[in-house]
């Protein structure tokens, strides 16, 4: 992975991948906000797609090997 250029996981490595981890969350409640207010299925499923995005991108994020 992306690590491996640091020479293994480094304490800003690590940090970097956890505030990368809490944007994530954030952009995650966000959508969830918007899904919740979506004027049209058409919109909400737009919205789903792209929050199903963000939570893979976190699960991978929280199986880098810390």
């Amino acid at each position: 992975g992306a690590l491996a250029i640091f020479g293994g996981s480094s304490s800003d490595a690590r940090e970097s991948v956890a505030k990368e981890r809490v944007s994530l969350l954030e952009a995650e409640k966000d959508l969830l906000q918007e899904i919740a207010h979506a004027k049209t299925k058409e919109e909400k499923e737009t919205l789903q797609k792209e929050l199903a995005e963000f939570k893979a991108m976190r699960r991978e994020l929280e199986q880098m090997p810390k």
